[in-house]
């Protein structure tokens, strides 16, 4: 619109705005990986980039696995072995997590933003996509929490579905926000490595 409306004077400062925070954010995180702050590889970054802009973490999935190694050395307070990694990435939906008004865009699609190589891999005992692999071999499994029936959970939104695995409500019961070290900085949700993950008080 005209230059001189105040709607359009205002938005223009917010996009103004967001870049100048999202520079200062770069900023940041590179001075952290300088000082040698681990970091996901850029790969593993990207990935997790595609997942939080599409609002996954947001909602209550939770990265699990190795996939999740890189961001614990500052929560921990020690650095990880770089032999625990594995070419996948564990997404958790834990029982509840909700699509509610959510824009259908299938998973396929949101980890293609990372890497157009993403594949699908159909289970013949369900319609629904549980497995994702690239054409370097990295694969993208999706679980879910023990449930009554041992049927996949649908994720409709995603065109997808998660298999439920004994434990893993332990693991995602009470999940923390981290931020890998990736662009201007990406949130991420991950499983409590603190006292409360281990019985404490």
């Amino acid at each position: 619109g005209p230059a001189d409306r105040d709607d359009v004077k205002a938005a223009a400062a917010r996009v103004k705005r967001t870049a100048n925070e999202a520079k200062a954010r770069k900023s940041t995180v590179s001075a952290l990986k300088r000082a040698r702050v681990p970091a996901p590889d850029p790969y593993m970054g990207r990935l997790l980039e595609a997942l939080s802009e599409e609002g996954l973490f947001e909602r209550g999935v939770v990265l699990v696995g190795t996939g999740a190694y890189p961001l614990y050395p500052c929560i921990v307070g020690a650095y990880l072995s770089a032999g625990l990694m594995t070419k996948a990435a564990d997404l958790a939906f834990p029982f509840g997590v909700s699509f509610a008004g959510a824009a259908t865009v299938s998973l396929e699609q949101i980890l293609r933003r990372a890497d157009p190589t993403f594949e699908a891999r159909m289970n013949r005992d369900h319609k629904w996509a549980q497995v994702y692999v690239s054409g370097s071999g990295f694969q993208v499994d999706l679980l879910t929490t023990p449930r009554r029936t041992k049927q996949p959970l649908h994720v409709k939104a995603l065109s997808a579905a998660a298999v439920p695995l004994q434990f893993l409500d332990y693991l995602v019961a009470e999940p923390i926000e981290v931020v890998a070290l990736y662009g201007a900085g990406v949130p991420v949700r991950v499983p409590d490595a603190g006292e409360r993950a281990h019985g404490g008080p």
